[in-house]
Protein backbone atom coordinates (compact mmCIF):
# COMPACT_ATOMS: atom_id res chain seq x y z
CA UNK A 1 0.00 0.00 0.00
CA UNK A 2 1.32 3.46 -0.90
CA UNK A 3 1.36 5.57 2.25
CA UNK A 4 2.12 9.20 1.57
CA UNK A 5 2.90 11.13 4.73
CA UNK A 6 4.10 14.52 5.89
CA UNK A 7 5.37 15.98 9.15
CA UNK A 8 2.56 16.28 11.66
CA UNK A 9 1.17 19.81 12.06
CA UNK A 10 1.81 21.33 15.49
CA UNK A 11 0.30 24.79 14.85
CA UNK A 12 -2.67 26.34 13.09
CA UNK A 13 -2.70 29.94 11.89
CA UNK A 14 -5.03 32.41 13.57
CA UNK A 15 -6.49 35.31 11.63
CA UNK A 16 -7.88 37.54 14.35
CA UNK A 17 -10.33 35.46 16.39
CA UNK A 18 -10.73 32.83 13.67
CA UNK A 19 -8.40 30.52 11.80
CA UNK A 20 -6.70 31.21 8.48
CA UNK A 21 -7.87 29.02 5.63
CA UNK A 22 -7.56 28.81 1.87
CA UNK A 23 -10.58 29.61 -0.29
CA UNK A 24 -12.03 26.32 -1.51
CA UNK A 25 -14.75 25.45 -3.98
CA UNK A 26 -17.66 23.81 -2.17
CA UNK A 27 -18.38 20.47 -3.72
CA UNK A 28 -22.11 20.06 -4.46
CA UNK A 29 -22.22 16.65 -2.74
CA UNK A 30 -20.60 17.84 0.49
CA UNK A 31 -22.71 19.14 3.35
CA UNK A 32 -19.84 20.97 5.01
CA UNK A 33 -16.18 21.62 4.49
CA UNK A 34 -13.55 23.11 6.81
CA UNK A 35 -9.95 23.65 5.69
CA UNK A 36 -7.34 25.21 7.99
CA UNK A 37 -3.64 25.91 7.46
CA UNK A 38 -1.40 23.74 9.68
CA UNK A 39 2.36 23.86 10.16
CA UNK A 40 4.85 21.40 11.59
CA UNK A 41 7.35 23.92 12.94
CA UNK A 42 8.33 27.59 13.23
CA UNK A 43 10.39 27.89 10.00
CA UNK A 44 7.43 26.57 7.97
CA UNK A 45 4.85 28.99 9.35
CA UNK A 46 7.35 31.89 9.39
CA UNK A 47 7.86 31.40 5.62
CA UNK A 48 4.10 31.35 5.03
CA UNK A 49 3.46 34.38 7.25
CA UNK A 50 6.21 36.38 5.52
CA UNK A 51 4.45 35.90 2.17
CA UNK A 52 1.09 37.08 3.52
CA UNK A 53 -0.23 40.60 4.02
CA UNK A 54 -2.63 39.41 6.75
CA UNK A 55 -1.67 39.67 10.45
CA UNK A 56 -1.50 35.91 11.02
CA UNK A 57 -0.24 34.29 14.21
CA UNK A 58 0.57 30.65 15.02
CA UNK A 59 -1.65 28.85 17.51
CA UNK A 60 -0.70 25.47 19.04
CA UNK A 61 -2.68 22.57 17.63
CA UNK A 62 -3.72 20.42 20.57
CA UNK A 63 -5.56 17.12 20.81
CA UNK A 64 -8.34 18.75 22.85
CA UNK A 65 -9.20 21.19 20.05
CA UNK A 66 -9.35 18.38 17.48
CA UNK A 67 -11.33 16.07 19.77
CA UNK A 68 -14.00 18.78 20.21
CA UNK A 69 -13.94 19.87 16.55
CA UNK A 70 -14.16 16.50 14.77
CA UNK A 71 -17.55 16.08 13.11
CA UNK A 72 -18.03 12.88 11.11
CA UNK A 73 -20.67 14.64 8.96
CA UNK A 74 -18.18 17.24 7.69
CA UNK A 75 -15.02 17.06 5.63
CA UNK A 76 -12.44 18.74 7.88
CA UNK A 77 -8.89 19.18 6.60
CA UNK A 78 -5.59 20.60 7.80
CA UNK A 79 -3.33 21.86 4.99
CA UNK A 80 0.19 20.58 5.65
CA UNK A 81 3.07 23.10 5.60
CA UNK A 82 1.92 25.39 2.75
CA UNK A 83 4.75 27.59 1.49
CA UNK A 84 2.52 30.50 0.43
CA UNK A 85 -1.18 31.31 0.08
CA UNK A 86 -0.66 31.34 -3.70
CA UNK A 87 0.57 27.75 -4.09
CA UNK A 88 -1.23 25.87 -6.87
CA UNK A 89 -1.04 22.50 -5.09
CA UNK A 90 -1.54 21.87 -1.38
CA UNK A 91 -1.50 18.63 0.59
CA UNK A 92 -3.88 18.04 3.47
CA UNK A 93 -4.93 15.51 6.06
CA UNK A 94 -8.23 15.04 7.84
CA UNK A 95 -8.74 16.31 11.38
CA UNK A 96 -9.27 12.69 12.40
CA UNK A 97 -5.96 11.50 10.89
CA UNK A 98 -4.08 14.36 12.58
CA UNK A 99 -5.81 13.57 15.89
CA UNK A 100 -4.89 9.86 15.57
CA UNK A 101 -1.25 10.72 14.80
CA UNK A 102 -1.09 13.08 17.80
CA UNK A 103 -2.66 10.48 20.11
CA UNK A 104 -0.21 7.83 18.91
CA UNK A 105 2.74 10.24 19.29
CA UNK A 106 3.74 9.86 15.64
CA UNK A 107 6.03 12.30 13.80
CA UNK A 108 4.07 12.05 10.56
CA UNK A 109 0.47 12.10 9.38
CA UNK A 110 -0.95 10.48 6.23
CA UNK A 111 -1.74 12.85 3.37
CA UNK A 112 -5.40 12.16 2.60
CA UNK A 113 -6.34 15.02 0.26
CA UNK A 114 -4.89 17.26 -2.41
CA UNK A 115 -6.05 20.82 -3.09
CA UNK A 116 -5.43 22.23 -6.56
CA UNK A 117 -6.23 25.67 -7.88
CA UNK A 118 -9.09 25.57 -10.35
CA UNK A 119 -7.77 27.26 -13.54
CA UNK A 120 -10.83 29.45 -14.04
CA UNK A 121 -10.86 30.45 -10.39
CA UNK A 122 -8.58 31.40 -7.51
CA UNK A 123 -10.18 28.87 -5.18
CA UNK A 124 -8.95 25.33 -4.54
CA UNK A 125 -10.65 22.17 -5.67
CA UNK A 126 -10.43 19.42 -3.03
CA UNK A 127 -9.86 15.80 -4.02
CA UNK A 128 -9.27 12.70 -1.94
CA UNK A 129 -6.03 10.82 -2.53
CA UNK A 130 -6.57 7.14 -3.18
CA UNK A 131 -3.52 5.12 -2.21
CA UNK A 132 -2.57 2.16 -4.36
CA UNK A 133 -2.55 -1.35 -2.93
CA UNK A 134 0.82 -3.12 -3.04
CA UNK A 135 2.94 -0.01 -3.64
CA UNK A 136 5.84 0.95 -1.42
CA UNK A 137 5.90 3.57 1.34
CA UNK A 138 6.64 7.13 0.23
CA UNK A 139 7.14 10.24 2.33
CA UNK A 140 6.38 13.79 1.29
CA UNK A 141 8.71 16.45 2.63
CA UNK A 142 6.87 19.58 3.83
Amino acid sequence: MLIVSAKIPRNLLRDGLGYASPQVLQQPFEMGLTVLYGFSDKPEYDAFISSSELPLTPYPLVKGYLARAIDKNLLQLVVLDAGTAQQTLLQASTFEAVFDSLCNKLDTVPVTHRLTVEKANTAYLVEEIHHLEGASHASVQG
